[in-house]
């Protein structure tokens, strides 16, 4: 899944992220990162870690099925992009 960051001048591809995670800027200013790009800024910890939720939530429509007859297994439903809300969009 690429992630396409709040400037849209960024695309990160999620699936080689080692981490994701949110940091304090400065006072009023919460970042969501990976170790090699900032992908938002919010304004309140609580709607940073929302943005995560909503991460996780699309990352997680991943659904692997094994096929009983032969034994093969597949992913299926990829999400192909998240968009990182603006600050604005996001409601805590």
């Amino acid at each position: 899944m690429l992630i396409r960051s709040q400037g849209k001048k960024r695309l990160v591809n999620f699936n080689q992220c080692e981490q994701m995670a949110v940091y304090n800027f400065k006072p009023g200013i919460y970042t969501v990162e990976t170790r090699t790009a900032l992908l938002g800024k919010y304004t309140s910890e609580e709607k940073a870690v929302k943005v995560l939720d909503m991460v996780q939530k699309v990352y997680g429509r991943y659904a692997t099925v094994s096929s009983p007859i032969s034994g093969t297994s597949g992913i299926y439903n990829i999400p192909k992009m998240f968009q990182m809300p603006q600050d604005d969009e996001v409601e805590v």
